[in-house]
């Protein structure tokens, strides 16, 4: 037990360099740059638990695409707030039945498109996750990261794959859900008003 610790101890110590030099940094460097010392450190104690384990980079061109992809769908987010904002307007001078059926209709369309996004990434994480389980590996072989990955192997990457199909199942459950529930509200809604 004691040896078992002390080689771990001396692989870590030697990971620990590793990781500085791939970082450009000596022992000197990273007392004086601290901010990148707890990540170094907590890359080596996965290595160490996991036996080594391989690391796949992360792609720094992808995860400058996702920056920009979010920032655009931010954008759209407060361009949609503010002609919702227009839209509410122009439904408070309506008459009464032409702004039932105008809400109606805009409930309709946002519960729809918001039922058919759950749905499409809960079968992406199912389908995810079943590549997972069939090739033991997570990541996939091939794929890009956002950020240094450990990759797992064996029963470790099935259980991943095992937990990202729930959660695909429980997003596609939960749209199902709320198609179901917003069916429901239009119908008594207009039972009630019509």
């Amino acid at each position: 037990m004691w040896a078992r610790t002390a080689d771990l101890n001396t692989a870590t110590s030697a990971h620990f360099h590793v990781l500085l030099a791939d970082r450009g940094l000596t022992r000197q460097d990273s007392s004086q740059n601290r901010c990148d010392l707890p990540i170094i450190v907590l890359q080596v104690r996965e290595l160490a638990v996991l036996g080594m384990a391989d690391i796949q980079r992360a792609d720094d061109h992808y995860r400058k695409l996702v920056i920009f992809a979010l920032a655009g769908i931010l954008f759209g987010g407060v361009l949609l707030s503010v002609q919702f904002e227009s839209w509410i307007e122009d439904v408070r001078r309506m008459p009464v039945e032409a702004t039932r059926e105008s809400l109606t209709r805009v409930l309709s369309w946002s519960v729809g498109i918001g039922t058919v996004a759950i749905a499409v990434v809960g079968c992406y994480f199912w389908w995810w996750g079943r590549r997972v389980r069939r090739t033991l590996r997570f990541p996939l072989p091939g794929a890009t990261v956002l950020r240094d990955t450990v990759v797992l192997e064996g029963q470790a990457a099935a259980s991943r794959g095992t937990l990202l199909q729930i959660f695909g199942a429980t997003l596609v459950l939960c749209a199902t859900g709320v198609a179901v529930i917003a069916w429901w509200a239009v119908r008594t809604f207009d039972a009630i008003h019509g």
